[in-house]
Formats: C-alpha cells, sequence, structure tokens
C-alpha cells in the first residue's frame, strides 16, 4: 500500500503513473512478472530467501528460474530480520501487506528493518503486495517500495481485486535496473492484450476505480466479519483465528487431535472448502 503526499487532490494511482511510469512493467500474472525478475537478477544471487510457510507457486518460480530458496521463519512481524541477516542471500520475497497464508501485517518498525538490511548488504526486496488494497479496521502502512524505490521491486496485481480472469499485474523495476531490463527484453510482446489495458486505464480515468475500491472494501469487510463471527460462536476456544483484518483469507487453526486430511474431507461433506496449510 503505498502512501504519497496529497497533490491537489490528484488520485493515488495517477500519482504513482505519474511518477513511475517508465519502470513500470504490465504482466499476465504475479508470476510472469516474478518469472521475468528471476532472469534480470540471477546473476546477482544464486539464492532467493523467503517466508516459511509462504506461497508454495512463489517457491516452485523461483526454483524452476534456478534459485535456491532460504526459508525465514515468521513473527507476530513477519519476516525474521535477524534470521535474515545471518544469510549470504543478496534478495529476499516477501508479502508484508497480508502474508500468505498466516496474514500478519508487517509494520512499519519491522519494514525499516528490512529496509536498512537491504541498504547495508546491498540487497533487492522483491514485495508482492498481496491483498493491499482490503483492509479492515486497520490503517494502511507505507509499503516497502516507497520506503526505498533503489532497493525495491514492487509487484501488484488486479487479478484478485476486480476478477481473477483478468491476468493483468504489474512489477515496478528500481531505476537501477531499467538499462538491464530494455536489453534483455527488448522486443518482447506484451503479455496482456492491448484492449484489456485500455479498458482498465478508462475505468479509472472516469473515476470508476475509488468508487469500485470502497464498495468492494466495505463488501468484503461484511463477508470478514459474518466469518469470524461464525466461527466464534460455532466453535469457541477450539479454534484459533489468525490474519485477521486484512486480505481475503483467514487462517483457522483447529484445537483438536485431527488430521489435516480429515478436517477438510469433513468441511467438504458439507459443502465447505477449505485450503490446506501442509503445502505452504
Amino acid at each position: 500500500m503505498f502512501v504519497l503526499k496529497d497533490k491537489s487532490n490528484v488520485p493515488l494511482y495517477i500519482q504513482l503513473y505519474q511518477q513511475f511510469r517508465e519502470q513500470i512493467l504490465i504482466g499476465a500474472s504475479v508470476n510472469y512478472c516474478l518469472g521475468m525478475l528471476c532472469q534480470l537478477i540471477k546473476d546477482i544471487t544464486t539464492t532467493i530467501a523467503m517466508e516459511e510457510p509462504g506461497h508454495h507457486i512463489t517457491c516452485r518460480t523461483l526454483e524452476n528460474h534456478g534459485f535456491n530458496v532460504k526459508p525465514i521463519s515468521l513473527d507476530s512481524s513477519g519476516l525474521n530480520v535477524v534470521e535474515l541477516s545471518s544469510t549470504n542471500t543478496k534478495a529476499v520475497h516477501v508479502t508484508p501487506s497480508h502474508q500468505y497464508p498466516l496474514g500478519v501485517i508487517m509494520p512499519i518498525s519491522r519494514r525499516l528493518e528490512l529496509i536498512e538490511w537491504a541498504i547495508k548488504n546491498n540487497s533487492i526486496i522483491i514485495e508482492d503486495d498481496y491483498s493491499c488494497h482490503l483492509r479492515y479496521n486497520t490503517k494502511p502502512v507505507q509499503s516497502l517500495q516507497s520506503l526505498c524505490s533503489d532497493r525495491v521491486v514492487y509487484i501488484g496485481s488486479f487479478s484478485k481485486f476486480l476478477f481473477p480472469t483478468l491476468r493483468l499485474s504489474y512489477m515496478i523495476i528500481p531505476k537501477c535496473m531499467l538499462n538491464k531490463f530494455t536489453v534483455m527484453f527488448d522486443g518482447y510482446p506484451p503479455s496482456v492484450p492491448f484492449i484489456i489495458q485500455k479498458t482498465l486505464e478508462l475505468f479509472m480515468k472516469e473515476g470508476h476505480w475509488e468508487s469500485y475500491l470502497r464498495k468492494t472494501n466495505r463488501m468484503q469487510k461484511k463477508k470478514h466479519d459474518a466469518l469470524v463471527e461464525s466461527l466464534k460462536r460455532m466453535f469457541g476456544d477450539k479454534i484459533s483465528i489468525y490474519g485477521m483484518n486484512a486480505g481475503l483469507h483467514i487462517l483457522v487453526q483447529v484445537k483438536e487431535n485431527v488430521s489435516e486430511k480429515e478436517l477438510i474431507e469433513r468441511a467438504h461433506e458439507v459443502g465447505v472448502k477449505v485450503y490446506p496449510t501442509s503445502k505452504f
């Protein structure tokens, strides 16, 4: 989530475009953008650190591009920077807005620690701003990219917030990487059709995006609150709930001696789809 100074009520996304338009890559998915970034930094490091637990598709993408993935544990503030500092990696992938799957929102103090690590070690932070638009009962926190644009590659997506089949994501590349990026990918055709990009552009220019953000946040907050309230009412102290107040998912720990597989099967029998955490 970006926080910029007010400029005569110019919408935030217009400010971002004006500030970073030369550095923005449009891609068909977050993993498409991540794949291009992997090619861009492969001569910088052979190892990329990421959150443990973390998204298995991200891990697979990094490994498929030849990187060793170094798992870094999490605490109540997100990725453990002290543990990260003990490694020799020159890159780390994080989801600070709503960690997947634990749902931790990284506070500003931890973000500053991570930025300090990147500057001190001449390293790169890959910021996957997962669910940055969806916040309930919490204030926005400055993105890592807005705190240190020279050390952070920012990746975001419209697929989760608008609809999955849109397949439109973006990546903001640090200025220090632009020349290399241009040399490597000059002539590559766009992965997102022009008609889709133009439609979204008009949607924003005509003022629909901001109202859609507000409406969707209200709707998702109602769903979120209803789900949390129902879980607490039905299960009481038999469960613990993590990752509330942001995003499109919550994590539920069941305090019973029942396997993950059995819990999923029981839920499926009554028409409720839940996802395992073991694969993360």
